[in-house]
């Protein structure tokens, strides 16, 4: 990889992020391979912070990591903060990406699944996935159909 840049490390993370959920769909233990992922968009951060993908990526990462140790029942709440804190970030730098909210509202989403295994109370939580999803379709109409049964769920979570 090209010493200053960043684009290599956030292709390896990428790729890596890729293939960890190819794992977890094999049954596999994928949390090394997130942990690389991560690693390798820390390196991208650290070399370009400006780059608002390069924060979203990092959260995405940490947003499979996190339904992954959801459903086997462990406590997903360290890597929700921390996916949380990056995608308010890459929202500070470039708020009218897609991605982006799409990202924010997944965050949402998997708290609120988490809380309601655990008999809490989640609305709050639906609701801002339902915001952000449906600002993620305003800013990127082509999401539309990738997103409508998440914001299905959203919004019949969320009571409206």
């Amino acid at each position: 990889m090209s010493p200053g840049r960043d684009d290599g490390w956030l292709m390896r993370g990428g790729a890596r992020t890729d293939w960890g959920t190819w794992q977890a769909t094999k049954g596999r233990d994928p949390s090394a391979v997130w942990a690389a992922a991560v690693a390798d968009f820390d390196e991208a951060i650290a070399r370009n912070d400006a780059r608002d993908e390069s924060w979203t990526r990092r959260a995405d990462a940490r947003v499979a990591w996190a339904q992954w140790k959801a459903a086997r029942g462990e406590d997903p709440s360290d890597l929700l903060r921390a996916a949380s804190a990056d995608v308010e970030r890459s929202l500070a730098i470039a708020r009218s990406n897609g991605e982006t909210w799409m990202t924010r509202a997944d965050v949402h989403r998997t708290r609120a699944a988490w809380r309601r295994g655990r008999g809490e109370d989640a609305k709050a939580e639906w609701r801002s996935a339902l915001d952000s999803y449906r600002e993620a379709v305003r800013l990127a109409p082509g999401l539309a159909r990738f997103l409508k049964p998440r914001l299905d769920e959203a919004e019949r979570e969320a009571g409206r």
